[in-house]
């Protein structure tokens, strides 16, 4: 079967115009579908890039409103045009547990106050080079401008009552 369509020299019918999927004027509908589909995934691309901006923008400026001296606080690690985005503790404690254990606490606060799920990326214990425990956010076309806008307050309310907590 391969052998036949390697060897075979005859363009198919969608590719010349000439077959069942074409209109009367010689519109070959598979061309126009593809069109059709390059210009929608292109505008999902589109509006992710937006999104994934606005988010990096929104974390960046609650980032920076946590703490002056920068002691406690919440430090963005992403590409700029990622979905994925990383909050980590600018100075943990040097105990990945405790570091895990306070991200786990800023996630169930913002859980509870805001409804957003977070996660704390979660590596092997076995992992030699684990990266620093982080919160792992995923954003999506999906995700408007009021949820982003909100998640990004709920951690900055939630991660300066959990510093604020610990520095007393």
């Amino acid at each position: 079967m391969w052998a036949a369509l390697l060897l075979s020299a005859e363009i198919p019918s969608p590719c010349t115009g000439t077959g069942p999927h074409t209109l009367n004027r010689g519109v070959n509908l598979s061309a126009l579908c593809g069109v059709r589909h390059k210009e929608q995934a292109s505008s999902a691309a589109t509006k992710r890039a937006e999104r994934g901006d606005l988010i990096c923008r929104l974390l960046q400026e609650m980032v920076d409103g946590l703490s002056p001296s920068g002691d406690d606080a919440l430090m963005l690690l992403g590409d700029d045009i990622s979905p994925i985005k990383h909050l980590h503790l600018v100075s943990g404690s040097g105990n990945r547990d405790e570091d895990d254990a306070t991200l786990h606490v800023i996630c169930d606060k913002v859980l509870a106050d805001a409804g957003c799920a977070l996660v704390v990326s979660d590596y092997s214990p076995l992992e030699k080079n684990a990266p620093r425990p982080s919160i792992r956010l995923a954003i999506t076309s999906g995700h408007t401008q009021e949820q982003l806008e909100a998640c990004a307050a709920a951690i900055g309310k939630a991660a300066a009552l959990v510093f604020n907590a610990v520095g007393q």
